[in-house]
């Protein structure tokens, strides 16, 4: 017959076993928590992160005068002998008229003064020329800068989806002296020519990468 001692020694035994299986669990339980826990932590932890990490207001930019409000390019172009333009003033029987130019100086220039809005779609252009020379073809060829007339372009350009574009043109010719008198019964007058006084409504496509084709409306 077992005695209480013994008895009393499998009992502690097997409270000890029961303990160790209860810690082991425990330990156990609280080595998977934080991995458990992890993702939901990192989900609610995200949204704050790009909250913090994104610009709650980004900066429209400024509403005129943006960045290439105003663009083009000039040029010079020289007219070798026996190729000045003729500016359309000189016609027989006048023999003297010199209105043959040997230099040509002008250029482009665009204006968009509103960079935000509906407004930055239009933008204004300007193409002014500038004819010098003195020459009469066949009698005279000089290297003189002499003023001869201003040529001017200039309109309001709005641009429409799909690279098209809208155009109001104006079209104008101031003659200097002499030529800003009538010549005679073969003369057209002052400021008519090149291509004399105007105004257009236009369409304009770019297409291939061209000048505004490049920008999406």
């Amino acid at each position: 017959m077992p005695s209480i001692g013994s008895d009393r020694l499998v009992c502690a035994l097997r409270f000890a076993i029961v303990v160790l299986i209860l810690a082991m669990l425990s330990g156990y339980v609280h080595a998977q928590e934080p991995s458990e826990l992890q993702p939901s932590v990192q989900t609610a932890e995200l949204p704050l992160a790009q909250a913090l990490s994104s610009p709650q207001h980004s900066d429209p930019g400024p509403l005129l005068f943006g960045k290439g409000f105003l663009r083009g390019y000039t040029d010079f172009e020289i007219a070798p002998p026996h190729n000045e333009p003729d500016l359309g003033r000189c016609n027989q029987p006048q023999p003297n008229c010199s209105a043959f130019a040997r230099y040509i100086m002008g250029g482009y220039l665009e204006f968009q003064p509103f960079a935000r809005t509906f407004l930055r779609h239009a933008y204004f252009f300007y193409e002014p020329r500038f004819f010098f020379g003195d020459n009469i073809p066949q009698v005279k060829y000089t290297w003189s800068m002499a003023p001869l007339a201003y040529e001017k372009t200039l309109g309001l350009a709005v641009a429409l989806p799909k690279h098209f574009e809208l155009r109001i043109t104006n079209h104008g010719v101031t003659s200097f002296p002499p030529f800003n008198v009538n010549l005679g019964p073969y003369d057209s007058g002052p400021n008519k020519e090149p291509l004399g006084i105007y105004n257009t409504v236009g369409v304009r496509w770019y297409f291939g990468g061209y000048d505004h084709s490049s920008s999406s409306w």
